[in-house]
């Protein structure tokens, strides 16, 4: 495993070697920002989990009925007219 000081190491050659390769024209746009900074985690620890009864009252405050779409077999391809008008200009059924 690499060393967090060895890995901004080699993020900051990438980085260099990116930016000659631009002035050099080797490459025709800038990557230099394709290059992620290295993660510097001191003294982080796993989030503590939820309990049950926590889960539970997160996943009630989402709760919104849905009124359910009532659709006339009959009637189903002007109702998808309706619904789709973005469509209608492009000759789309």
């Amino acid at each position: 495993m690499m060393s967090v000081p060895q890995a901004q190491r080699l993020a900051i050659g990438l980085r260099s070697f990116l930016g000659f390769a631009l002035v050099e024209g080797l490459i025709g746009v800038p990557l230099t920002g394709a290059v992620p900074s290295v993660a510097r985690w001191s003294g982080a620890a796993l989030p503590r989990g939820l309990t049950p009864k926590q889960v539970s009252a997160l996943l009630a405050s989402c709760y919104r009925p849905v009124r359910p779409v009532q659709l006339e077999p009959t009637n189903l391809a002007a109702q998808h007219r309706n619904l789709t008008p973005q469509h209608q200009d492009l000759g789309v059924p």
